[in-house]
């Protein structure tokens, strides 16, 4: 069973918990059932692949997928990330750089898979 303070990292790391929770019918476990999916899902990693091969049009659609993942999940600094690559990814005549925004999404995953993995959800 979930504690109030389970929680307390994401919030932190800027996850709108609280957006999240009201989802999530108010279940904790849920929610954590649903970050475990997430995490578990290699889509960042394809998308940061697909980016650096320059292989734009399945970024776009990776992006597309894990913004409406993590808009779901209130995981909002990844949602602001992965909207923008997706918008400048949009138009298959104008790709525009992403790699700015590619760099501090990695971050930002990479620390949210340490502070799920803080509070139990882990990947394996």
């Amino acid at each position: 069973m979930a504690n109030g303070n389970e929680f307390d990292a994401l919030k932190e790391w800027g996850a709108d918990v609280d957006l999240a929770m009201t989802r999530m019918m108010n279940n904790p476990d849920f929610y954590r059932r649903m970050l475990s999916i997430f995490i578990k899902d290699t889509s960042a990693e394809k998308l940061f692949q697909a980016v650096e091969d320059k292989n734009y049009k399945d970024g776009f659609f990776l992006a597309h997928t894990l913004k409406g993942t993590t808009g779901n999940l209130a995981l909002t600094p990844l949602f602001d990330l992965f909207h923008t690559i997706t918008e400048k990814l949009r138009n298959e005549d104008n790709y525009q750089d992403v790699t700015e925004e590619i760099r501090q999404a990695k971050e930002k995953y990479t620390s949210l898979l340490g502070i799920l993995e803080g509070i139990g959800i882990k990947r394996e």
